[in-house]
């Protein structure tokens, strides 16, 4: 499955601006990051490949 992207700077940078302290920032960045990565999510696209592999597969049963 894909991988959910998730960018560290942007995040990092928006609770800088927020009045977080850079440590702090990015410190939780990578609690966020690591929770993201031990996460297994079907996205849109890996839905799509299945349903368009799925129909192929009843139309050769079909056929057949």
């Amino acid at each position: 499955m894909a991988q959910v992207v998730f960018d560290t700077l942007k995040f990092v940078r928006t609770l800088e601006k927020s009045g977080i302290s850079a440590v702090q920032a990015e410190a939780i960045s990578v609690a966020v990051q690591e929770s993201h990565e031990s996460i297994d999510v079907a996205t849109k696209r890996d839905l799509d490949d299945l349903r368009k592999d799925l129909t192929t597969q009843i139309t050769e049963v079909r056929m057949a």
